[in-house]
């Protein structure tokens, strides 16, 4: 490259942006087709603290029409320049963005159910990554933690058990499945008779549509109990009238672990 008079030419810098461009054109192309395929969960990092999860946890996955299928919430993706993945909510048009990034084979997504949480990602059948002793040395050594199995749940082991309850629930209501949703609450939980007519009674004026939920604020309460906050969307259509409603509730729901496993043992509308 030439230099005139200490300073680099007109001809220099073009040169110079055409392969940065042609650069940033190539790192958006492979990402994408690296991105294209089911991706499992096989970590989940909070304030810094990253916790492996054995065996891997859920799977989403990539297409290549750019849509995302975030365990039942539907997203379309875009490569952008700088290497991050922007991924829009499809979510009733909400339109909601954010940013994950794909780095040494690992894919960092924020949790969207809860807030300043991420979850790491592998290629679904991708064993090289934290595959061997030494993969696995290392990632301890960089911070990720093997899971500790004992009595007392985890903070990672009650978000995992709150989700699970939350994604029977949604699953539940899409499927208008009453059994499903009545496996998630005990058998004390007040005026529960009461709650299951006003679901059946809901699904037969309504079609669910979508529904969604984001969980904040977990905490336990002793071994074997444990409370959260949970915000749900849901998208109820009426076929009388062909018009859309969005319902938003807010709960503080309360968690019993039994023999059948955890299961909502109250819950508080604020």
């Amino acid at each position: 490259m030439k230099k005139l008079g200490g300073f680099i030419s007109l001809s220099g810098i073009l040169a110079l942006l055409l392969v940065a461009t042609a650069a940033c054109t190539q790192l958006g192309f492979d990402s994408s087709s690296k991105l294209i395929g089911k991706w499992e969960m096989i970590a989940g990092e909070e304030k810094g603290k990253v916790v492996k999860l054995n065996p891997p946890y859920q799977v989403i996955e990539f297409f290549s029409d750019k849509t995302l299928d975030f365990h039942g919430m539907s997203f379309t993706w875009t490569v952008l320049e700088d290497g991050r993945i922007k991924l829009t909510m499809s979510f009733m048009g909400a339109g909601a963005v954010t940013y994950a990034l794909l780095q040494g084979g690992i894919l960092r997504i924020p949790d969207p159910h809860f807030g300043n949480a991420f979850r790491h990602y592998r290629k679904k059948g991708d064993l090289q990554v934290f595959g061997s002793s030494q993969e696995k040395d290392q990632s301890e050594n960089n911070g990720f933690e093997s899971k500790e199995f004992s009595n007392r749940p985890s903070p990672q082991d009650l978000r995992r058990q709150v989700e699970k309850i939350s994604e029977k629930i949604r699953a539940a209501h899409l499927k208008k499945d009453i059994n499903k949703w009545f496996s998630c609450y005990t058998s004390s939980y007040p005026n529960l008779s009461n709650l299951k007519n006003r679901t059946l009674e809901l699904w037969k004026n309504y079609d669910i549509k979508e529904v969604n939920y984001r969980i904040s604020n977990v905490q336990r309460v002793s071994d074997n109990e444990a409370s959260a906050d949970i915000v749900w969307n849901i998208q109820l259509y009426d076929h009388r009238t062909h018009d859309y409603t969005l319902v938003r509730q807010r709960y503080t729901t309360f968690l019993e672990k039994g023999q059948g496993g955890w299961k909502i043992r109250d819950s508080k509308e604020y």
